[in-house]
């Protein structure tokens, strides 16, 4: 559904793709959706950092 609005402003724009980024509202959302990617990486990692310090503190 999104593919053919996204076709036609990269055409439009001459297939320069910071025409998607050109609006307040659209770099909120892109920032939301770059977040939205990331926190469960970082979330995840965060996790095994703690359940290692855990790990570290039973074995002293």
């Amino acid at each position: 559904m999104a593919e053919l609005p996204l076709r036609r402003a990269l055409q439009n724009s001459r297939g320069d793709p910071m025409v998607l980024a050109s609006s307040p509202i659209s770099i909120t959302l892109l920032a939301i959706t770059v977040l939205v990617m990331v926190m469960p990486l970082v979330l995840r990692q965060m996790g095994k950092s703690r359940i290692l310090a855990q790990l570290a503190a039973e074995e002293d």
